[in-house]
């Protein structure tokens, strides 16, 4: 038992450390130094590809360490990590749409603030 709380920390922190890394890194925005809006769009895709490859890499160490089943607890598995995943890509998805969608303008400026979001 106190091992899976120890996953449970592990995982917690590489969630909210990835998150404040996001921030960090976002803060310091190399792409604002491109020409042209769409050499901008291009830089933040890729800073958001490799962004999504650091959170993805992050989840699969959390998911290692997490055992398939559990005889104490069903929510202590690796298939619970994996429904909260899903369930917080979508809300992640839908929420910076949302935010994009607030900012109005063009189909194209709202997907460039969704992006900025993400």
């Amino acid at each position: 038992m106190a091992g899976v709380t120890v996953y449970k920390k592990a995982l917690l922190f590489i969630l909210f450390g990835l998150g404040g890394c996001m921030n960090a890194i976002a803060d310091n925005d190399p792409c604002g130094s491109q020409n042209g809006s769409l050499n901008t769009a291009q830089c933040k895709a890729e800073k958001l590809k490799s962004l999504e490859k650091d959170l993805d890499a992050g989840y699969q160490e959390a998911l290692g360490k997490l055992p398939i089943t559990s005889k104490w607890d069903a929510r202590e598995t690796r298939g619970q990590l994996e429904k909260a995943q899903r369930a917080w890509r979508v809300y992640r998805d839908e929420n910076c749409s949302y935010v994009g969608g607030l900012q109005g303008g063009s189909s194209k400026w709202v997907t460039t603030f969704a992006n900025e979001w993400l």
